[in-house]
């Protein structure tokens, strides 16, 4: 089973996309800040990660920085939600190479097909 870590400060957006992969059969780890986030991906293994920007003590751009720069987490794929369409925030996000930026609100049909291209199939 996949692991997704979902790093969201908003809990109508986490539990919403929880739900959603929950349903497809993903396992995930949901925090709602960005040190609780680098501290799983520490101690874990992660297939995915879905990060706000706005996230407490660590925001998700830093985050997403810290896993693209680190050994264990470099070709982890990260999903980043923005909340302005080619602002300044998805400029920044694609710099650090995430492999996708969405815009706040988004359907979750749009999330759940870029998860399905970033992560390989099951069996």
């Amino acid at each position: 089973m996949k692991v997704i870590l979902l790093a969201t400060g908003s809990t109508s957006l986490r539990d919403s996309i929880e739900f959603a992969l929950l349903q497809k059969k993903y396992q995930v780890e949901s925090v709602a800040n960005g040190q609780s986030a680098l501290d799983f991906i520490v101690e874990n293994e992660v297939d995915l990660v879905i990060t706000s920007l706005n996230l407490p003590l660590i925001d998700g751009l830093t985050l997403s920085e810290l896993l693209k720069n680190h050994s264990q987490s470099r070709f982890t794929p990260v999903i980043v939600l923005v909340d302005q369409p080619l602002g300044e925030q998805e400029i920044a996000a694609r710099a650090i190479q995430v492999d996708a930026c969405m815009t706040i609100p988004f359907e979750i049909a749009e999330l759940l097909f870029k998860i399905e291209k970033l992560l390989p199939i099951q069996n």
